[in-house]
């Protein structure tokens, strides 16, 4: 069910650096950061924030871009 969303376009996949798969709902078709609050696990899109562009070296393609920020969501920064 998942792969049928994720092939529609509704969601996409997050691949953690731990190795596990997440899944968010797609709101935007560009490339974009997510965030990984290290107190709830939560991974949130950032979807408005741009991103440079990335020259890549002569005989290297770029096919896909995984960015990540860590730290503390808004909510658990609500209940310190």
């Amino acid at each position: 069910m998942l792969i049928a969303f994720e092939n529609s376009g509704l969601i996409h996949r997050v691949l953690t650096s731990d190795g596990i798969i997440r899944y968010s709902f797609t709101r935007t078709e560009k490339e974009h950061l997510h965030f990984v609050c290290d107190k709830c696990k939560s991974i949130i899109c950032l979807n408005d924030i741009d991103l440079p562009k990335i020259d890549m070296p002569d005989g290297y393609t770029l096919s896909k871009t995984d960015l990540f920020l860590h730290g503390t969501c808004k909510l658990c920064n609500k209940f310190k």
